[in-house]
């Protein structure tokens, strides 16, 4: 039996890693999802992670994204792109169309 904890767009996270997340990071979750940090999260500390929302990304530079186009998070670039290789995590959906020259997409987490 399932028991309600809150709406969910938003969730505690640890910092278990060895940096601090500053508000705006991407934060990976797994290999199929990303969370948005909301504030700085200190090493060690529990801070908040936004699941859902339109964000602004710095976006890959060599491809338009379409409106409509699901969205992919390159962690080693820190970039948004187009398509999906091996590494890319799936972000979300394209909310505003951005030209092959643009340096940001605005996307909806999902």
């Amino acid at each position: 039996m399932a028991t309600y904890i809150k709406f969910g767009d938003r969730i505690d996270y640890k910092n278990d890693t060895e940096a601090v997340i500053k508000s705006g990071d991407v934060v990976v979750m797994g290999t199929n999802r990303i969370a948005v940090a909301d504030c700085q999260i200190e090493v060690g500390a529990v801070g908040t992670l936004a699941l859902t929302g339109v964000w602004e990304f710095p976006a890959d530079t060599s491809a338009a994204i379409e409106f409509g186009a699901i969205v992919y998070w390159d962690d080693s670039s820190k970039t948004m792109k187009a398509a999906k290789s091996a590494s890319e995590i799936p972000a979300g959906i394209c909310v505003l169309k951005k030209e092959s020259a643009g340096t940001t997409v605005r996307i909806r987490l999902q």
